[in-house]
C-alpha cells in the first residue's frame, strides 16, 4: 500500500495582513490606519488571529519587488500563515495578470517553476467580500478582472495626474510633486486645488540658517547646527548634509517662486499668461541673491585653489586642518592667509599667497605657533571668563504630537495582536488625541539662555574641531589682521604681538539685543554684573 505524503502546512486560523499606499499618479489618498484596521476586521469572523502587517507606504502598485509585499506572500510560502488578508485585490498590483499569476501561485502552493504543488494551498480573502475559498471558477475571473482593472485604471492615473498637473500650474496652483523644504500644501482660498504655504518648523530652520550664513557662519557650521537639538531635521534622511543645505538655501521656493527641471537646468513655473507662480518668499530677494553669489564665489575660489596648490605648493590643502585659516587675513592686500607645514623648518606659517603672484606690496610670514598662541590669550583673555550662551528655541505642543503619534503606533500593534473590542477603542483614543494635538495652536517662544560653562570652557571644548574654533572667532572678531612688521619696525619680520590687529565685535546685551545674538558670540547680562557689582 503506498505511503500518502502530507504536504507542509502553516498553523490554522493564521493571517497575514498587507496594505498599500501609492503616491504614483495620483492615487487614491487611502488612510494607512484605517486600511488596516479594516483587514483586523475581516479576521474576526473566521477566528483568524494575524500574525503580521505588512505596509508598503508610497509605493507603487507596478513594482513587483515591494518590500512588505514579498515578505506578505512569503508568510503563505513559508507555511507563517493560513490566510493572506488584504484590504482590496486591486491594491495588490498594477501589472494585471502578470503578478496575478505570481499571486495565484502562492495561494494555490504551486512551485512557480513547476506547477506542481509543495505546500497546502493558503486563503486569500479582502474587505470587499473575495475569498479564495469560495467557488474556486466565480474566484477566478474576480480576482483576474480586478488586476487587469487596476493596470487600466494606473494608465489613466497617469494621464489624468499629468493633465492635471498641467491645469495646476497653468492657473498658478501647486501641481503636487515633491514639497519644497519650508512648506507644506493647504487647499485653496476659493477651494479650487492646492498652493503652498510656510511649515512654520521647516520655514524657521531655513530662516534661521539663512540669518547665520550671511552672518558670516560656514556652511559645515550651518549644517552642524541644523544636526543639533536646536536645528529642525530633514524629512527623509538621518542628517543633513551641507550640499542639502546649500541647496535649499539657493532655491526658487525660498525666494519666492517655484521651479521645474527642463533638460536639467532648473527654471521658474510660470502661469498661462507667462508670469512666474509665486509662494510665500521665507527669504527676501537680496537674501537670495546674496547666498547664490556667496555660494558661487566659493565654488570658484576652490577650484582656483586647487589649481595653485598643485602648481605652486607640494604640500597644498593641508591649511584646512590649522584653525586661523579662513580667519586671519593680511593687513596689506586683505586677502585671507594661509598656512604650509613645509615652511619655517616644518613647524609651520601662515604666510599671504599673493605674494607668490606680486598682488601684495607687504606680504606677512608669521609662525603658526606665535600667531595662534596670540590669538588664543586675546580671545581667553578678553572673553574667556563670560558665561556662554545659546539661543533655544521651544515650540510648545510638539512634545504633545510625539507622544500622540506614539500611541498610535502602540494601539496598531496591540491590535496586530489580539483584535478585541477593547484594543479598538484605543486606537481610536489614540487617533483623536493626535488630531487634537496637530490641531492645537503652536508657537515658537525664543530666548537667550546660559549653557552653564565658561567661554574658555566652549574654547578648550574645541580643540579637536578647528572648524568650531573659526566659529567662535568669527563670532567675535570683525577682523584678525596680520601685518609685515610692527608699526615702527620698519620692515622687520621679528615676531611682535603688535603685528595683529583683533577687532572685536559688538556683544549682544540680554534685554537689548537679542536679536542679533549669533552662535558663539559673546554674551552681556547687564542685570547680572550689576547685581554680582
Amino acid at each position: 500500500m503506498a505511503t500518502r505524503h502530507t504536504l507542509p502546512a502553516a498553523p490554522p486560523n493564521t493571517a497575514s495582513i498587507y496594505v498599500r499606499l501609492s503616491k504614483l499618479a495620483g492615487d487614491e489618498n487611502l488612510s494607512k490606519d484605517g486600511m488596516v484596521e479594516d483587514c483586523v476586521k475581516a479576521c474576526l469572523p473566521d477566528n483568524l488571529t494575524p500574525i503580521a502587517i505588512h505596509i508598503d507606504d508610497g509605493i507603487s502598485g507596478a513594482v513587483r519587488n515591494r518590500p512588505e509585499f514579498t515578505a506578505w506572500l512569503d508568510d503563505a510560502r513559508e507555511c507563517r500563515a493560513s490566510t493572506l488578508v488584504t484590504w482590496h485585490v486591486d491594491r495588490l498590483t498594477r501589472e494585471g495578470i502578470n503578478v496575478a499569476a505570481l499571486i495565484m501561485d502562492t495561494i494555490e502552493g504551486k512551485d512557480p517553476e513547476t506547477g506542481k504543488p509543495v505546500r497546502a494551498e493558503a486563503r486569500l480573502i479582502d474587505t470587499k467580500g473575495l475569498d479564495s475559498a469560495g467557488d474556486e471558477t466565480t474566484f477566478r475571473f474576480r480576482f483576474v478582472i480586478a488586476a487587469e482593472l487596476a493596470r487600466g485604471e494606473r494608465v489613466r492615473m497617469i494621464d489624468r495626474s499629468r493633465a492635471r498637473h498641467r491645469r495646476s500650474r497653468e492657473s498658478g496652483r501647486w501641481s503636487g510633486g515633491v514639497i519644497p523644504y519650508g512648506f507644506r500644501p493647504v487647499k485653496a482660498t476659493n477651494g479650487k486645488g492646492l498652493v503652498l504655504e510656510q511649515h512654520p518648523e521647516e520655514a524657521r530652520a531655513v530662516r534661521e540658517a539663512a540669518d547665520r550664513i550671511l552672518s558670516g557662519a560656514s556652511w559645515g557650521a550651518v549644517t552642524r547646527w541644523l544636526n543639533s537639538s536646536e536645528g529642525y531635521p530633514p524629512r527623509r534622511a538621518d542628517a543633513w548634509s551641507s550640499t542639502t543645505v546649500r541647496k535649499i538655501l539657493t532655491g526658487g521656493p525660498q525666494a519666492g517662486y517655484l521651479v521645474k527641471t527642463v533638460n536639467g537646468q532648473k527654471r521658474p513655473v510660470v502661469d498661462a499668461n507667462g508670469d512666474i507662480v509665486t509662494v510665500p518668499a521665507i527669504l527676501t530677494p537680496d537674501e537670495s541673491a546674496t547666498i547664490r553669489a556667496m555660494v558661487d564665489e566659493a565654488a570658484e575660489r576652490r577650484l582656483q585653489e586647487l589649481g595653485r596648490s598643485f602648481s605652486d605648493h607640494t604640500t597644498g590643502g593641508r591649511h584646512s586642518t590649522r584653525w586661523l585659516s579662513g580667519v586671519a587675513t593680511c593687513a596689506s592686500c586683505g586677502r585671507l592667509l594661509a598656512f604650509s607645514q613645509a615652511h619655517n623648518g616644518g613647524r609651520g606659517m601662515y604666510f599671504c599667497r599673493n605674494d607668490s603672484n606680486g598682488g601684495c606690496p607687504h606680504p606677512p610670514y608669521v609662525a603658526s605657533a606665535r600667531l595662534e598662541e596670540h590669538v588664543e590669550s586675546t580671545f581667553l583673555g578678553t572673553f574667556g571668563d563670560r558665561p556662554e550662551y545659546l539661543k533655544r528655541r521651544e515650540v510648545s505642543g510638539a512634545a504633545e504630537i510625539s507622544a500622540a503619534e506614539e500611541a498610535v503606533t502602540t494601539a496598531i500593534a496591540a491590535l496586530s495582536e489580539a483584535a478585541t473590542a477593547e484594543a479598538f477603542k484605543a486606537l481610536q483614543n489614540a487617533q483623536a488625541r493626535r488630531e487634537a494635538a496637530l490641531n492645537a495652536p503652536r508657537v515658537l517662544n525664543e530666548r537667550v539662555v546660559e549653557t552653564g560653562r565658561t567661554m574658555r570652557e566652549a574654547w578648550e571644548a574645541t580643540a579637536e574641531n578647528p572648524e568650531a574654533r573659526r566659529d567662535l572667532l568669527r563670532a567675535n572678531y570683525a577682523a584678525i589682521a596680520v601685518r609685515r612688521s610692527a608699526p615702527d619696525n620698519h620692515g622687520s619680520k621679528v615676531w611682535d604681538p603688535r603685528r595683529v590687529t583683533m577687532v572685536a565685535n559688538s556683544p549682544v546685551v540680554v534685554g537689548l539685543t537679542e536679536h542679533t545674538y549669533r552662535h558663539g558670540i559673546a554674551v552681556v547680562n547687564v542685570e547680572e554684573e550689576t547685581a554680582a557689582s
